[in-house]
């Protein structure tokens, strides 16, 4: 009884129990499933960070070459070795012809990487697993190769059944959304490929394919700048060339023009001398007639020397050739000089000419003859372009930089805005009804810009149509100095003149005797060097180009036994740098062929007359 009750009793405390063991076996499944769930998500997690730690350093494998074999032989081992797939291949997509080629793989046999590297797979189809991948740009991912079987292109399908593929996953390789290849691996275990096997190689994929556009860019660079390199050896070779055939022409045009100035400059010389020695009725009076004929003759032989200087000059200073010789000069007294020998031409047409000057001793820093030449130029030019009874006028100044003014000013015609830019180029004319008439190679106002250069100054010019021109250039000043004390009474004297051209000589003759000095003549070196050892003479003009013994070595012989002798050189304009080599090794001046008749009585004057203030030293103009 007792027992049975007692039964009764722990029937409840069994259930209780038996309720507690099913709670505790419930509560030990949920552990265990969420044991099992931590523990997959631990591997899952693992897994990710392992994958991400691989794509870390595949990116920077991929990014530290730009060589494409290097960097495909790093993709693909990345892919077998570090995310442990069995086969991998990477494929070109040529977008022009809609091709797969260049195979590369890993995981098969060489003679099958080998065939594959030879092969080309035509896309057409975007329906087709290659058309998906190349032509769409979408990955594909199948455990069953036998439900995409129909979908694959012939080639593929003799590769998968040669190589044994169950499972694969393809993945386009895109830049700037554009398709260039693709991406494939599969395993040969059962292990299933999955989505994240498939987010793993798209993002892999799109570091390659950043990769391989980075090495065709820096290969298309490389032969880029290999071109332009052999572009530039090329050009340099070609520019090397035609600078040294530039030097050939340029040094044939100047001996051209040198040889042809020197024949056409002697007979000119004698035609212009002899033309102006009747003029001044050194051989007897003229009839009107007569005068106005060696007028005209005068005239044309003067302006034909006057374009031949201006070629040579022009040559000279593209060359750099052209050599200032730098004196004190009176600026007033130059001008007043030029306006002088322009005076008939302005008288002519009736025009006046003005000069103002602050100072009547105002001095610059100047080749004197180069100055001239300047002045001459845009007065000439003032005169011929301004009508009858108009107004011509040179104003000097001085400014506060140490440079002098000119500034010569016409009411004449004008010039046309649009020439004004190109008015200092050589070989430029005004196109002008007005100025068709006057003749003229288009180098006067090219060259007046070349030689203020040269003086350091600076050239403008303005003007306005039917109101007139204005050229204003400077020169740098010179101090003043004192002048020469008195000088002695002048006296002529007796001057020997050295030329191989006998109308030289004779021109010379008639214009020294004129002055009063007493001419002898020698028509090489070595008669003037016997000439001077038997004759007393005052003075020598010595021509520099002489036969046999020219006038550097005639110079050379004659100074040991007379040198205080004054000797003055003579040559063409074009080698007027010879005659400044003469004045240095010890000649008092030159003069320039054709003669210049105020030069020319400049010389007598200077060194010819006894009081002149002649100097043994030269005076290095």
């Amino acid at each position: 009884m007792i027992t049975n009750h007692m039964r009764q009793a722990a029937k409840p405390l069994q259930r209780l129990i038996k309720d507690q063991e099913q709670v505790v076996d419930a509560r030990h499944e949920e552990l265990r499933e969420a044991y099992l769930e931590q523990q997959s998500t631990a591997v899952t997690l693992r897994r990710k960070i392992n994958d991400l730690t691989t794509l870390h350093r595949a990116g920077l494998l991929f990014s530290s070459t730009f060589d494409r074999e290097e960097l495909l032989t790093n993709v693909l081992e990345t892919i077998v070795r570090e995310l442990h797939y069995d086969r991998a291949m990477i494929t070109q997509f040529d977008r022009t012809r809609n091709v797969s080629h260049d195979f590369r793989v890993r995981g098969m046999p060489l003679e099958v990487a080998d065939f594959l590297r030879t092969q080309e797979v035509p896309v057409t189809d975007p329906n087709s697993v290659e058309g998906t991948v190349f032509l769409r740009g979408e990955p594909v991912l199948t455990n069953n190769i036998h439900e995409i079987w129909d979908r694959l292109h012939p080639f593929d399908q003799k590769l998968i059944a040669m190589v044994n593929v169950k499972s694969f996953i393809t993945v386009p390789l895109k830049t700037q959304d554009a398709v260039i290849g693709s991406l494939s691996v599969d395993r040969t275990h059962n292990q299933a490929l999955t989505q994240d096997d498939l987010d793993v190689l798209v993002t892999l994929a799109s570091q390659v394919a950043i990769a391989l556009d980075n090495a065709q860019a820096y290969r298309e660079i490389e032969s880029l700048n290999a071109g332009l390199e052999a572009r530039v050896r090329e050009r340099t070779a070609e520019l090397e060339a035609a600078n040294a055939q530039l030097k050939q022409m340029d040094r044939l045009k100047s001996k051209f023009l040198a040889h042809v100035s020197h024949e056409l400059r002697t007979p000119l010389t004698s035609i212009v001398g002899f033309a102006d020695n009747m003029l001044e009725g050194l051989v007897g009076s003229l009839n009107m007639k007569q005068e106005q004929y060696l007028t005209r003759i005068k005239a044309n032989g003067t302006r034909l020397a006057r374009m031949i200087t201006d070629l040579l000059d022009l040559s000279r200073v593209e060359a750099g050739k052209l050599v200032l010789s730098f004196e004190q000069v009176c600026l007033p007294t130059i001008v007043s000089d030029v306006i002088e020998q322009l005076l008939p031409l302005a008288i002519t047409k009736h025009l006046n000419i003005g000069l103002h000057s602050p100072d009547p001793e105002l001095l610059v820093w100047a080749d004197q003859d180069r100055l001239s030449q300047i002045l001459t130029n845009l007065l000439d030019n003032a005169i011929k372009y301004t009508p009858d009874g108009g107004q011509v006028s040179v104003e000097l100044s001085v400014d506060t930089h140490d440079m002098a003014g000119i500034v010569i000013r016409d009411n004449g015609q004008g010039i046309p805005p649009d020439a004004l830019p190109k008015l200092f180029d050589p070989f430029f004319r005004v196109q002008q009804e007005e100025r068709s008439q006057t003749k003229g190679l288009g180098l006067g106002l090219a060259i007046v810009k070349d030689l203020v250069d040269l003086h350091g100054g600076s050239i403008t010019v303005r003007s306005e149509v039917d109101q007139g021109t204005e050229f204003t250039f400077t020169l740098p000043l010179h101090s003043r100095e004192p002048s020469p004390a008195g000088q002695l009474p002048a006296v002529r004297r007796t001057v020997l003149v050295v030329d191989d051209d006998p109308d030289i000589c004779d021109l010379l003759r008639d214009r020294l005797e004129a002055e009063g000095v007493h001419v002898c003549t020698a028509a090489d070196g070595r008669a003037a060097l016997r000439m001077l050892a038997e004759t007393t003479v005052d003075g020598v003009l010595l021509d520099i180009a002489l036969p046999e013994l020219d006038g550097f070595e005639v110079l050379r012989q004659l100074r040991p036994t007379h040198p205080t002798l004054p000797v003055v050189m003579m040559t063409a304009v074009e080698a007027l740098d010879r005659a400044m080599a003469a004045v240095e090794s010890g000649a008092q001046d030159y003069l320039l062929k054709p003669f210049d008749g105020t030069r020319l009585r400049q010389i007598v004057d200077r060194w010819f007359v006894i009081g002149s203030g002649q100097s043994e030293s030269p005076i290095g103009r």
